[in-house]
């Protein structure tokens, strides 16, 4: 009768610490990834999501192009020229539309405008997800694809 006692003791001894991990593993989602009001990192975090960066990346799929925004220039790039070619870039999306931008320039003798909208973005090739939607539009040729920032706000 004592091995009998001793081996449920034994028993529950396993049990108890394995159910209160149990329940504390199955604490509702909320809780676990609600963030603090309070939270200063995620309140900017949220603010910086609604503002469309000054410097991105965008890529289009097909045809394949990708330019590379930082600092008022552009480099524009296709499989045909690695390298790219850089440009000047004009912002004329107005000033108070923090979600969206619009950029013109000159590539060549062929004008262009890239915009840009804060919106979910697959480039259609990869799983990989992007935050930008993206137009490239010449007189004759409209191109899509997705950017991403390239750094902080």
């Amino acid at each position: 009768m004592k091995a009998t006692v001793i081996r449920q003791i034994a028993i529950l001894a396993a049990i108890v610490p394995a159910a209160s991990l149990l329940f504390a593993c199955s604490a509702p989602e909320e809780a676990a990834t609600a963030p603090s009001a309070a939270d200063p990192a995620q309140t900017a975090a949220d603010e910086s999501a609604a503002i469309f960066a000054r410097n991105f990346r965008a890529i289009g799929t097909d045809p394949y192009w990708a330019a590379h925004v930082t600092d008022g220039r552009l480099r524009y790039v296709t499989p045909e020229d690695q390298e790219g070619v850089t440009v000047d870039v004009t912002q004329i999306s107005p000033a108070d539309k923090l979600d969206m931008i619009e950029l013109s320039g000159t590539i060549g003798d062929i004008p262009f405008t890239l915009s840009g909208r804060i919106e979910p973005c697959s480039d259609g090739l990869s799983d990989r997800e992007y935050p930008y939607g993206v137009t490239l539009q010449t007189d004759d040729e409209t191109m899509t694809g997705c950017a991403r920032p390239t750094d902080s706000l």
